[in-house]
Protein backbone atom coordinates (compact mmCIF):
# COMPACT_ATOMS: atom_id res chain seq x y z
CA UNK A 1 0.00 0.00 0.00
CA UNK A 2 1.30 3.43 -0.96
CA UNK A 3 -0.55 6.05 1.11
CA UNK A 4 -0.33 9.82 1.20
CA UNK A 5 -1.01 11.85 4.33
CA UNK A 6 -2.78 15.11 3.40
CA UNK A 7 -3.15 17.48 6.32
CA UNK A 8 -4.20 20.94 7.36
CA UNK A 9 -3.29 22.28 10.78
CA UNK A 10 -4.05 25.79 11.97
CA UNK A 11 -2.32 25.61 15.35
CA UNK A 12 0.06 22.67 14.92
CA UNK A 13 -1.89 19.93 16.71
CA UNK A 14 -2.97 18.09 13.58
CA UNK A 15 0.48 18.59 12.05
CA UNK A 16 1.97 16.57 14.93
CA UNK A 17 -0.68 13.92 14.35
CA UNK A 18 -0.01 13.88 10.59
CA UNK A 19 3.71 13.35 11.08
CA UNK A 20 3.01 10.55 13.56
CA UNK A 21 0.75 8.90 10.97
CA UNK A 22 3.43 9.38 8.34
CA UNK A 23 5.77 7.29 10.49
CA UNK A 24 3.09 4.65 11.06
CA UNK A 25 2.24 4.32 7.36
CA UNK A 26 5.77 5.02 6.08
CA UNK A 27 4.16 7.40 3.63
CA UNK A 28 4.58 10.67 1.80
CA UNK A 29 3.02 13.76 3.32
CA UNK A 30 1.47 16.95 1.93
CA UNK A 31 0.32 20.07 3.76
CA UNK A 32 -2.77 21.90 2.54
CA UNK A 33 -1.93 25.59 2.65
CA UNK A 34 -4.48 28.38 2.38
CA UNK A 35 -3.65 30.99 -0.26
CA UNK A 36 -4.09 33.78 2.30
CA UNK A 37 -3.45 34.32 5.99
CA UNK A 38 -5.87 32.60 8.38
CA UNK A 39 -7.06 34.33 11.54
CA UNK A 40 -9.54 33.38 14.22
CA UNK A 41 -12.00 35.80 12.63
CA UNK A 42 -11.64 34.29 9.12
CA UNK A 43 -12.12 30.82 10.62
CA UNK A 44 -15.23 32.04 12.45
CA UNK A 45 -16.63 33.43 9.18
CA UNK A 46 -15.87 30.16 7.38
CA UNK A 47 -17.82 28.26 10.03
CA UNK A 48 -20.79 30.64 10.17
CA UNK A 49 -21.05 31.30 6.43
CA UNK A 50 -19.91 27.86 5.20
CA UNK A 51 -17.08 29.44 3.22
CA UNK A 52 -14.23 27.49 1.68
CA UNK A 53 -11.00 29.47 1.36
CA UNK A 54 -8.68 29.39 -1.63
CA UNK A 55 -5.75 27.01 -1.22
CA UNK A 56 -2.37 26.65 -2.88
CA UNK A 57 -2.30 23.99 -5.61
CA UNK A 58 -1.21 20.44 -4.86
CA UNK A 59 1.81 19.50 -7.01
CA UNK A 60 1.32 15.76 -6.43
CA UNK A 61 -0.52 13.28 -8.61
CA UNK A 62 -3.05 11.90 -6.15
CA UNK A 63 -3.85 8.91 -8.35
CA UNK A 64 -0.29 7.66 -7.76
CA UNK A 65 -1.35 6.75 -4.21
CA UNK A 66 -3.46 3.76 -3.15
CA UNK A 67 -4.88 5.59 -0.15
CA UNK A 68 -5.24 9.17 1.02
CA UNK A 69 -5.26 9.80 4.76
CA UNK A 70 -6.72 13.22 5.57
CA UNK A 71 -5.87 14.92 8.87
CA UNK A 72 -7.41 18.21 10.00
CA UNK A 73 -9.18 19.89 12.89
CA UNK A 74 -12.92 19.72 13.32
CA UNK A 75 -14.47 23.14 13.87
CA UNK A 76 -17.99 23.24 15.29
CA UNK A 77 -18.70 19.73 14.03
CA UNK A 78 -17.33 20.40 10.52
CA UNK A 79 -14.08 19.63 8.75
CA UNK A 80 -11.68 22.59 8.80
CA UNK A 81 -12.51 24.72 5.78
CA UNK A 82 -9.05 24.61 4.08
CA UNK A 83 -9.22 20.79 3.97
CA UNK A 84 -12.82 21.02 2.75
CA UNK A 85 -11.50 23.24 -0.09
CA UNK A 86 -8.93 20.55 -0.94
CA UNK A 87 -11.56 17.80 -0.91
CA UNK A 88 -13.84 19.81 -3.18
CA UNK A 89 -11.08 20.80 -5.59
CA UNK A 90 -9.53 17.32 -5.91
CA UNK A 91 -12.59 15.11 -5.36
CA UNK A 92 -12.27 13.49 -8.80
CA UNK A 93 -8.79 12.24 -7.88
CA UNK A 94 -9.80 10.83 -4.48
CA UNK A 95 -10.64 7.14 -4.53
CA UNK A 96 -9.81 5.36 -1.30
CA UNK A 97 -9.47 7.57 1.77
CA UNK A 98 -9.74 7.88 5.53
CA UNK A 99 -9.88 10.80 7.96
CA UNK A 100 -8.41 11.42 11.40
CA UNK A 101 -8.58 14.51 13.59
CA UNK A 102 -7.12 15.74 16.82
CA UNK A 103 -9.80 18.03 18.20
CA UNK A 104 -11.18 19.33 21.47
CA UNK A 105 -13.81 16.66 21.88
CA UNK A 106 -17.01 16.36 23.81
CA UNK A 107 -19.50 16.13 20.93
CA UNK A 108 -20.71 12.53 20.78
CA UNK A 109 -22.40 12.70 17.36
CA UNK A 110 -19.51 14.53 15.71
CA UNK A 111 -17.94 11.48 14.00
CA UNK A 112 -21.12 10.69 12.10
CA UNK A 113 -21.55 14.35 11.07
CA UNK A 114 -17.97 14.38 9.77
CA UNK A 115 -18.45 11.03 7.97
CA UNK A 116 -21.56 12.42 6.28
CA UNK A 117 -19.77 15.66 5.32
CA UNK A 118 -16.84 13.68 3.86
CA UNK A 119 -19.17 11.41 1.89
CA UNK A 120 -21.14 14.35 0.50
CA UNK A 121 -18.05 16.41 -0.35
CA UNK A 122 -15.99 13.62 -1.93
CA UNK A 123 -18.86 11.65 -3.43
CA UNK A 124 -17.90 8.38 -1.75
CA UNK A 125 -17.67 7.17 1.83
CA UNK A 126 -14.40 7.09 3.76
CA UNK A 127 -12.88 3.79 4.88
CA UNK A 128 -12.43 5.10 8.40
CA UNK A 129 -13.14 8.23 10.42
CA UNK A 130 -11.59 8.68 13.83
CA UNK A 131 -11.09 11.59 16.16
CA UNK A 132 -8.78 11.97 19.11
CA UNK A 133 -9.96 14.30 21.85
CA UNK A 134 -7.76 16.65 23.83
CA UNK A 135 -10.36 16.27 26.60
CA UNK A 136 -9.33 12.61 26.93
CA UNK A 137 -5.72 13.44 27.83
CA UNK A 138 -4.91 12.61 31.45
CA UNK A 139 -4.84 15.62 33.74
CA UNK A 140 -1.11 15.06 34.21
CA UNK A 141 -0.63 15.98 30.52
CA UNK A 142 -2.68 19.15 30.58
CA UNK A 143 -1.02 22.46 31.36
CA UNK A 144 -4.24 23.94 32.77
CA UNK A 145 -7.02 22.15 34.58
CA UNK A 146 -9.49 22.34 32.90
CA UNK A 147 -7.62 23.35 29.76
CA UNK A 148 -8.74 25.99 27.29
CA UNK A 149 -9.37 23.42 24.59
CA UNK A 150 -9.47 25.72 21.57
CA UNK A 151 -6.00 27.06 22.31
CA UNK A 152 -4.40 23.90 23.69
CA UNK A 153 -1.19 22.93 21.89
CA UNK A 154 -0.38 19.25 22.09
CA UNK A 155 3.12 17.97 22.68
CA UNK A 156 4.79 14.85 21.27
CA UNK A 157 4.11 13.25 24.67
CA UNK A 158 0.41 14.03 24.23
CA UNK A 159 0.49 12.33 20.82
CA UNK A 160 2.13 9.30 22.45
CA UNK A 161 -0.89 9.01 24.75
CA UNK A 162 -3.02 8.36 21.65
CA UNK A 163 -0.76 5.63 20.20
CA UNK A 164 -3.30 2.82 20.84
CA UNK A 165 -5.99 4.80 18.95
CA UNK A 166 -3.53 5.61 16.17
CA UNK A 167 -2.58 1.93 15.83
CA UNK A 168 -6.25 0.94 15.73
CA UNK A 169 -6.83 3.48 12.94
CA UNK A 170 -3.83 2.19 10.97
CA UNK A 171 -5.07 -1.39 11.36
CA UNK A 172 -8.58 -0.44 10.24
CA UNK A 173 -7.26 1.32 7.14
CA UNK A 174 -4.73 -1.34 6.17
CA UNK A 175 -7.22 -4.18 6.79
CA UNK A 176 -9.73 -2.55 4.47
CA UNK A 177 -7.10 -2.05 1.77
CA UNK A 178 -5.96 -5.69 2.11
CA UNK A 179 -9.57 -6.93 1.72
CA UNK A 180 -10.13 -4.82 -1.41
CA UNK A 181 -6.87 -5.99 -3.09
Amino acid sequence: MKPLIVYYSHGGNNELLAYRLQKEFNSDIFEVEPAGKRTGFSIFLDIVLGRTPRIKPCPLTLSAYDMLIFVAPIWSGKIASPLRSFLTQYRDQITSYAFMSLCGGGMSAQVEKVRKELTTTVGRAPIAVRELWVLELPKSHLKANPPKISGYRVTPEDINYFVPDIHAFVEEVTADVAVSD
